[in-house]
């Protein structure tokens, strides 16, 4: 409910419900519970623009994953800091997040999600002039995509192709 609520833009009942969450994952020892609730709170934080918050619970994601070797979670996290760290404007903290998240995605062969990864490090890329760096990420990101089946990723690899040729 909480996912649901967040793609609707609905981000205090998103809140609620992953506090909610991550109360019983907690009661229950539900580790995964408390990583999934952990990552759903620190985006709620960042698009609500309290971003130190935002980063704690992401970094208490990431940690929780990594004790318990869930690699699902650690992408997540590491997607959600590459998001943060870029509307930050911290490039290079940004792109070693999205690399994390798309080597993760790429090892549990969940290609439109390593897409998605891949596609955003490419646009940091794109931001940083790195043409041949955002070429080849926009390019694997395409072949994902393609794979996946996905036709709004594949328009936004396009768009950042464009980007490529145009600053060359």
């Amino acid at each position: 409910l909480g996912q649901l609520a967040f793609r609707q833009g609905q981000y205090q009942e998103s809140a609620s419900f992953f506090q909610q969450a991550l109360e019983l994952a907690e009661s229950t020892s539900f580790w995964e519970g408390k990583i999934r609730s952990l990552n759903g709170l620190g985006r709620i934080a960042w698009v609500n623009n309290q971003v130190s918050e935002g980063i704690e619970f992401e970094h208490q994601s990431l940690q929780l994953a990594q004790q318990q070797d869930f690699p699902l979670g650690e992408a997540w996290a590491h997607n959600a800091l590459g998001e943060i760290h870029r509307n930050l404007q911290e490039p290079r903290a940004a792109a070693l997040h999205f690399r994390r998240a798309s080597e993760r995605f790429g090892q549990l062969h969940e290609f439109s999600l390593a897409a998605l990864a891949l596609q955003n490090l490419a646009y940091v890329e794109l931001g940083l002039r790195r043409w041949e760096a955002a070429e080849s990420g926009f390019r694997e990101a395409l072949a994902l995509w393609r794979k996946a089946g996905a036709r709004h990723g594949l328009a936004l690899c396009l768009i950042g192709l464009a980007g490529v040729l145009s600053g060359q």
